[in-house]
């Protein structure tokens, strides 16, 4: 299941390596984990996408993803849900999916709340976002 329950700080401190250490102690902590285990992380994965594939503002958030489709123009919903937890976007996402998955949601996100987010996950971060999957 995925924690819902808290904030992500990670992004609020100056110091690199200090934001780095608290993205990966987010992280796991979203996961219910201590330690890094894949398995859970891509069941969990599959539970959020399965809770929302049918949430139009998930599906949204998802497919604006600079590399949602593949070179053979391929949808990589698998992907893109592993890259939206990245350091750059997991902040944002984090706060996407604690609205998303609440049990009060009854209104969809305005479409200026679905700007904004696409914009900071995806305009404003493009290169970092770009430099990161390069990498891999």
């Amino acid at each position: 299941m995925y924690n819902t329950a808290f904030l992500c700080t990670y992004k609020l401190h100056d110091d690199d390596d200090h934001q780095d250490t608290l993205y990966r102690h987010e992280y796991l902590y979203a996961f219910g984990l201590t330690e890094y285990d894949s398995d859970k992380i891509m069941e969990t994965l599959e539970y959020i996408y399965n809770k929302l594939k049918d949430n139009t503002d998930f599906i949204e958030i998802v497919e604006s993803h600079p590399h949602f489709r593949n070179e053979n123009n391929n949808k990589n919903y698998e992907i893109v849900l592993q890259f939206l937890f990245s350091f750059h976007t997991f902040n944002l996402f984090h706060a996407c999916l604690t609205y998303l998955l609440s049990n009060d949601n009854t209104r969809d996100c305005t479409d200026a709340d679905m700007y904004t987010i696409i914009h900071e996950m995806f305009i404003k971060n493009k290169k970092l976002l770009i430099d990161e999957i390069s990498k891999k």
